[in-house]
């Protein structure tokens, strides 16, 4: 099975036309990189809390972005190299820079994003999680409304997507692809998941 593999990806890098000179990217696929980083960064920065009552210590200092937003550039120009469209490549590109923030919070926010402008009450959260109890949830959406990636609706128990996080994630998403990426890479012959 190794050695399989090892002659597929050779011979699909053997037949890979690389550019002599590193492509550069335009000025709206920059600004949706932008985009995309600061949600992740901001999305996955610590949120510092007391030892003992477990309360937010101080505010938060988000993870600035533009390390990130390098790496997720190198990332999409790559998947262009070796010929993925450009709606799956941005597709793989907001997925990886989503799957870099916490596990918990990245489902909280999922669920948000689903939940649209109605919103979600801790207690959904919670239940739609399996989380141990609201405690779990409630500090889940403390950290990502101190990061102001969430927002509680006003008169309600329920919380959304802030502006700022739902923008990002709408230009994120600006080509959106299929809900499943293709199982082939291009030019190969066998499948890469």
């Amino acid at each position: 099975m190794r050695k399989e593999l090892s002659r597929a990806i050779r011979s699909f890098i053997e037949r890979l036309a690389l550019p002599r000179k590193f492509p550069t990217l335009e000025p709206e696929a920059k600004a949706r990189l932008a985009a995309i980083a600061d949600l992740a960064a901001r999305c996955r920065s610590p949120v510092d809390r007391d030892p003992q009552s477990r309360d937010i210590a101080c505010p938060p200092e988000p993870e600035a972005p533009a390390r990130l937003a390098r790496s997720l550039a190198r990332l999409l120009v790559g998947l262009r190299i070796v010929g993925l469209n450009d709606d799956h490549a941005w597709r793989l590109v907001l997925k990886v820079a989503l799957d870099s923030m916490p596990a918990s919070r990245r489902a909280v926010f999922d669920l948000l994003d689903t939940a649209g402008e109605q919103g979600l009450t801790i207690q959904d959260i919670s239940r739609r999680l399996r989380l141990p109890g609201q405690t779990t949830a409630r500090r889940l959406i403390e950290d990502l409304r101190v990061l102001r990636i969430v927002r509680r609706i006003k008169g309600t128990k329920s919380y959304v997507l802030a502006s700022r996080g739902r923008r990002s994630l709408q230009l994120g998403r600006k080509h959106r692809a299929p809900e499943t990426l293709p199982r082939q890479a291009a030019g190969c012959s066998r499948n890469v998941s």
